[in-house]
């Protein structure tokens, strides 16, 4: 019964060790993940300017494709940060992130 029981403790004491190791990587993340979403903001909008800024209708139809998808791009990261931002990662992706608008 003795080595069971020091079994459980040890068992409970690695799960500790794990939890706070998970701890101190997710505190560590945090900044670091933000930091990208903040650089990405400012790609988003040097994008939309460059895309508002173009004569697209000047361009051929690989251009126009490489744009779109470009476009796609950039669409499919906001609703899955849109999506992110509501479970309980929302700490990680900045509130400016999901405010920006899709493109259309």
């Amino acid at each position: 019964m003795e080595k069971f029981k020091e079994g459980l403790e040890f068992i409970g004491e690695m799960l500790v060790a794990l939890l706070v190791l998970i701890i101190i990587i997710s505190m560590i993340a945090l900044p670091l993940v933000r930091l990208d979403h903040r650089g990405q903001i400012q790609r988003y909008n040097a994008f939309r300017d460059t895309l508002s800024s173009a004569r697209i209708s000047d361009f051929n139809k690989i251009e126009k494709a490489s744009i779109l998808t470009e476009i796609a791009d950039w669409n499919m990261r906001i609703a899955s940060a849109k999506y992110w931002r509501g479970t309980i990662f929302k700490f990680y992706i900045p509130k400016e992130f999901i405010e920006l608008e899709i493109i259309k």
